[in-house]
């Protein structure tokens, strides 16, 4: 019943069950049956509460899939993954307005938006070969990815890259962490 209530206020709380299934790894829980069992309900509430909020904001707010292509929509995020770790170390230049990026002569975006994929991609890499057995480093990355997943752009909503409102609880992964 909270649950409902906190997704009736606020659209994030719909990775609930995904923050619920990290706590238990954090904790050493076994995933037997009984561990997705008991977190169904949550499952359910967050998927029809995802598809309204979905059906509604593509009544205008979503960009169709030819504004942007899915190469840049990925780009799009992880240029947002990235920064708001960025703004997390070092809040500087921060705004309420985040554009989309704009094309140079030749139609292409800014060089950053192709290198961070890959930049991404070696992070994992490192946290994989080098860190996976820290817990605590795994549980709060994948805590702030799964909070931000949301807002980062897959799906583009609204005319903003990114919005700082968005990571407050966000960045309890990355301030467990440290």
């Amino acid at each position: 019943l909270l649950f409902t209530a906190s997704v009736l206020s606020k659209a994030m709380a719909v990775v609930l069950p995904v923050v619920l299934l990290l706590i238990d790894y954090f904790k050493g829980r076994k995933f037997d049956l009984k561990v997705f069992l008991e977190k169904i309900p949550f499952f359910v509430v967050s998927l029809i509460f995802g598809i309204v909020a979905y059906r509604v904001q593509s009544q205008g707010a979503i960009a169709s899939l030819q504004v942007f292509s899915i190469i840049q929509r990925i780009m799009f995020a992880s240029y947002g993954l990235v920064m708001y770790v960025v703004k997390f170390f070092a809040p500087l230049k921060l705004s309420t307005f985040y554009p989309y990026p704009t094309l140079d002569k030749n139609g292409l975006i800014p060089v950053i938006f192709y290198v961070l994929p890959f930049v991404i991609a070696a992070a994992v890499a490192l946290v994989y070969f080098k860190f996976r057995k820290q817990r605590f480093v795994v549980f709060g990355l994948l805590f702030y990815f799964f909070t931000v997943a949301l807002v980062l752009q897959f799906i583009s909503v609204g005319s903003a890259i990114m919005a700082d409102r968005y990571t407050y609880v966000s960045y309890i992964g990355l301030l467990f962490i440290v």
